[in-house]
């Protein structure tokens, strides 16, 4: 019997990112409302400490696309692999952060990202394809 592929997770906001049209991830968001001066300050410090536990536990990948030449402009889009359980829980606290703040989230799930570029223990960053939730 095969095992089953893997199930990622993506926490998005509805904000788009242009031109290419997919929802904006969650961690950006909250480096934006971190920095924001209207955001109350237990909630920075908060959104600081879930943002410095990502930036040392998660490894900045090293492609977005995936090739230096024609649709090098194309951007893939970051995955976190459900059994990161550490990982998926930080960025769980980081969409409540968001959500206090009534920032509105949703957390997407695939096993066809699309075509990978980058993946580690941790995560995957994939060119999505028509059927990659976005």
């Amino acid at each position: 019997m095969a095992s089953a592929k893997p199930s990622l997770l993506r926490f998005v906001t509805e904000d788009r990112h242009e031109p290419f049209g997919h929802r904006s991830g969650i961690v950006q968001k909250a480096y934006n409302v971190r920095d924001d001066a209207e955001t109350a300050e237990h909630l920075q410090k908060a959104l600081s400490t879930e943002l410095e536990w990502l930036k040392l536990n998660m490894c900045t990948p090293s492609k977005f696309t995936r090739s230096a030449g024609h649709r090098k402009d194309e951007v893939a889009i970051s995955w976190v692999k459900s059994e990161a359980r550490e990982h998926v829980d930080c960025l769980r606290r980081i969409e409540n952060l968001l959500k206090s703040t009534r920032v509105p989230t949703h957390c997407l799930r695939t096993s066809r990202p699309g075509f990978v570029v980058y993946e580690d223990d941790v995560q995957v960053v994939a060119e999505p394809s028509a059927d990659t939730p976005k």
